[in-house]
């Protein structure tokens, strides 16, 4: 028998139940349980409407995130169960983020960080939805009722503009919405109905303001009687109706198409055959809050372009079918071009174009990537950023003239005051001195050069032909009395022998225009070459030299 300190090694009976044998021990590959981080991380790739952030740990209990970028790359990374690390670029350093056990390093090793993945619920988009008429509208068409269409803004923003309703005094457009992100609850909004003309200016019929707070508080069938573009109530313009203006989330909106329409209308308003090809004429209308009416412009384009564009938006075109028309086929035989045919597709341009505008969303702050290509592709076509940018730098000119006019009326009244004040200091030094006020005409008048000017004759006329000879007379006469020179005045118009002197002997353009001025028998000016040389301070001096040339 074995000696009694030493167990027994030799095998079991079979039916004993045995132990099972415990596992042979590791100690590198023994499987490692999931961080908690990880399992979050891992759970955060299945929920919906989250957005999911990573972060690292700078110092104990504080995380600060990563940027977008690197943060992208590890949900990209996260997401391939195959990567199980991945090196980023973080403020300079390299570093590898180990996603299983979910630590970061840099490249030697010596620092390891915690990371971590953070679920951020994403907010609920929401959208004010209206829906609005006219009643009683006046008509400013001559053959046929107004073509009234609405356009909705907040200040300078252009929020939404409606589709143009054909021949209608009581029109009632779609529902629309606008997004909440981007207006103001509590100031007004203006919704202002204009008349569509294809040539020539759109008249406004009548605009309503009210702030969207106070729309919502109203209730439905809320009526309003429309102003003019001053704001003025005057009557018989017609009236708003807004059958509800609510709160409504985006989520759901957005996916039947057409949540915000393009701001832009486009009307086929004619067509014409330029070498060999059929040339369509499609007219843009812009809205513009800052401006009294919308900005248009036309551009001429071929069918084969416009079928071109078509071709380059079919996918999108396919999710929203119904909401745009069908496009106008090809002739069946190549240039069987008939009258009829021609009538028939430009319509059906016309029909297309109307429904396309309304089919492609306007800027929102939840839209797609989808809808930004088409968007841009339908702009780019449409040469909205040309004329826009045009526009724009004319508005930026003109606002850049207003400053300038503005600063120079206000440098000059700086100067006004300035002169002011220096005049006013000066008279009260003259007061303190005992100075007259006049001090500068009794100078002017005793002044031995006004005593030299001899034998000055006016020749003026007491019946004038015009009131501007009888203006320029007083005015020549009343110069000389007020500098105290000594001046005869002749009637030509009842002294016969007065008027052939000065026909004779002037030598102005018009001899029969007075007054005239002569020193000496010889003529010297009129009135108005009179007034500028007074005005440049050498009236004085132009009479002296005159007074020396002739030696009287």
């Amino acid at each position: 028998p074995p000696p009694p300190d030493k167990p027994s090694t030799a095998p079991l009976d079979d039916d004993e139940d045995a132990p099972p044998p415990p596992p042979p021990p590791t100690s590198s590959g023994r499987k490692r349980k999931l961080s908690k981080r990880r399992a979050s991380a891992l759970s955060l790739l299945k929920e919906e409407n989250t957005e999911r952030q990573w972060e690292f740990e700078m110092r104990r209990g504080v995380w600060a995130p990563y940027p977008a970028e690197i943060n992208k790359k590890l949900i990209l990374a996260m997401s391939a169960a195959s990567s199980k690390a991945i090196r980023i670029k973080l403020r300079g350093s390299a570093y590898t983020v180990d996603l299983q056990r979910m630590t970061m390093k840099t490249a030697m090793g010596a620092r390891v960080k915690k990371v971590r993945c953070i679920a951020k619920r994403k907010k609920e988009k929401a959208c004010l939805r209206f829906k609005i008429s006219c009643e009683d509208l006046i008509n400013v068409d001559l053959n046929s009722d107004s073509d009234p269409y609405c356009i909705v803004t907040q200040g300078t923003k252009v929020l939404y503009q409606t589709e143009v309703i054909q021949d209608n005094l009581h029109p009632s457009w779609d529902a629309f919405n606008v997004d909440l992100a981007i207006i103001d609850m509590n100031r007004e909004m203006t919704f202002s109905v204009y008349d569509y003309e294809v040539i020539g200016a759109h008249e406004l019929l009548g605009r309503v303001s009210l702030s969207a707070n106070k729309l919502i508080r109203a209730g439905r069938n809320f009526v309003v009687e429309l102003s003019d573009e001053c704001g003025l109530d005057l009557g018989g313009l017609g009236r708003m109706r807004f059958h509800y203006a609510e709160v409504a989330k985006a989520s759901g909106l957005a996916r039947r198409g057409s949540l915000f329409p393009s701001p832009y209308l486009t009307t086929v308003v004619g067509r014409a055959k330029v070498g060999g090809h059929i040339m369509y004429d499609i007219r843009v209308v812009a809205p513009l809050a800052d401006t009294k009416k919308p900005l248009e412009w036309t551009i001429r384009k071929k069918f084969g372009l416009i079928h071109k564009f078509h071709d380059s938006i079919k996918g999108f075109l396919a999710k929203r079918k119904g909401l745009v028309k069908p496009f106008p086929p090809r002739p069946r035989v190549f240039f069987s071009h008939s009258e009829q045919f021609l009538n028939e597709r430009q319509s059906g341009l016309n029909a297309y174009w109307d429904s396309l505008s309304k089919a492609v969303p306007g800027a929102h702050s939840f839209e797609g990537k989808e809808i930004k290509t088409v968007r841009s592709q339908l702009y780019k076509f449409l040469e909205v950023d040309e004329h826009m940018s045009r526009f724009r730098r004319r508005k930026d000119e003109e606002r850049r003239l207003r400053a300038v006019s503005a600063a120079d009326k206000k440098l000059q009244e700086q100067r006004r005051e300035l002169t002011k004040l220096r005049k006013k200091k000066a008279q009260t030094t003259r007061k303190k001195m005992g100075v007259a006020e006049d001090w500068k005409l009794e100078r002017l008048y005793n002044s031995p050069e006004i005593q030299a000017i001899k034998n000055v004759v006016v020749f003026v006329s007491m019946c004038p032909a015009s009131t501007m000879i009888r203006k320029h007379t007083m005015s020549l006469v009343n110069l000389f009395r007020a500098l105290n020179i000594k001046f005869e005045t002749k009637d030509v118009s009842s002294d016969r022998r007065s008027r052939e002197y000065m026909l004779e002997n002037s030598t102005a353009a018009n001899k029969r225009l007075t007054p005239q001025v002569f020193k000496g028998g010889k003529f010297l000016a009129q009135w108005p070459q009179i007034q500028d040389i007074h005005e440049e301070g050498k009236l004085v001096s132009f009479l002296l030299s005159a007074a020396a040339t002739t030696g009287k």
